[in-house]
């Protein structure tokens, strides 16, 4: 316990700390930079802070082992990813700020957990370890493939979940699209999450790709997603798998579920029931389970899912919350003692 707190304040002291000076050293991007400094072009702001980078070696100052635990404790992904995008969003500056600022670049790319996306990726290691050609384009790449490919992404917004074992996501026509709300105007974008996609083809640049991750803990912003897709889930995911799509649901936004006929052998209705039941209890409305499986919905390659459990996002008051727990509790109980 001792350990992991300390390992939690040293990510905090990193990322948000402007006066330890065994971590800082100063910029001088003037004489005395004390008052806040306007900042009309951020790619300019960004190409101030690169060589500072390269020659403070600021890496040797997190040792590499820190590093490794900072990052197995789980709390750096969404800190960095707030604090990239904090960083774009700039609109002034002083020495604190910058300093900060490099200190975040420099735990992104010289985080373990990452170090094979940048393997990949020789150009984005040169704008981040060399300090050459660091710009809001290599950034936004970076925010998108790391973390968030919802961000600055302004259209209809698909996550599916899982799509490691397809190493691709699954897109749905453009009919289906539209009985989850799409109005065919906007852009839609398709992006599959699973921590099992190889770092080599992680990608969120174009309106599809693949991103490596936990869908249980993502960065994607809440309220952010349309539509939520799940082919093959497995039943003892169903609790963990439902709120993950409730965080980052629109309300009005839909979840489908496709379970495979493999995984619901001999326990369809119980497994058919976890999943309604778990959507319930997160508020979800127009709960339905189309059986069999509809024609016009894509087909997974490997086998025809049994059915397809539609639901949709509902922002609900927190009394009708605690009744849906209550009910949800007695179903189980009496399911149990029957």
């Amino acid at each position: 316990m001792i350990k992991k707190a300390y390992y939690i304040a040293l990510i905090f002291t990193l990322i948000f700390s402007s006066s330890s000076y065994a971590l800082r050293a100063p910029l001088k991007f003037s004489e005395n930079l004390s008052l806040n400094v306007a900042i009309a072009d951020i790619n300019t702001y960004l190409e101030m802070l690169g060589p500072r980078i390269s020659e403070d070696r600021l890496a040797g100052r997190l040792r590499y082992e820190d590093a490794k635990k900072i990052a197995a404790l789980g709390v750096v992904d969404k800190l960095l990813s707030d604090r990239l995008k904090k960083i774009l969003s700039r609109k002034f500056y002083n020495d604190n700020i910058a300093e900060d600022d490099i200190l975040t670049i420099a735990l992104l790319y010289y985080n373990y957990k990452f170090s094979e996306y940048f393997n990949h990726r020789q150009e984005l290691t040169k704008n981040l370890r060399g300090g050459v050609g660091l710009s809001r384009d290599t950034l936004t790449r970076i925010i998108r493939e790391l973390f968030d490919p919802t961000y600055e992404r302004h259209g209809f917004i698909v996550i599916d979940f899982f799509a490691g074992r397809e190493k691709e996501p699954t897109i749905l026509d453009k009919d289906v699209l539209a009985e989850a709300g799409y109005n065919g105007e906007n852009e839609v974008f398709v992006y599959g999450v699973d921590n099992a996609i190889p770092w080599n083809i992680v990608s969120a640049e174009g309106k599809t790709g693949v991103i490596r991750g936990d869908v249980f803990d993502l960065a994607i912003p809440r309220r952010s997603a349309d539509l939520v897709t799940m082919f093959n889930p497995q039943p003892y995911e169903a609790d963990f798998m439902v709120k993950a799509a409730k965080k980052i649901l629109r309300d009005g936004g839909w979840v489908y579920i496709a379970p495979h006929k493999q995984t619901v052998k001999g326990t369809r209705g119980v497994f058919v029931s976890d999943f309604k039941y778990s959507l319930e209890d997160c508020g979800f409305k127009n709960i339905k389970a189309v059986k069999p499986y509809p024609t016009n919905f894509t087909m997974p390659e490997n086998s025809k899912p049994y059915c397809l459990i539609k639901a949709q996002m509902n922002v609900i008051s927190e009394e009708k919350t605690i009744r849906n727990k209550l009910s949800l509790f007695w179903r189980k109980t009496f399911s149990t003692a029957n």
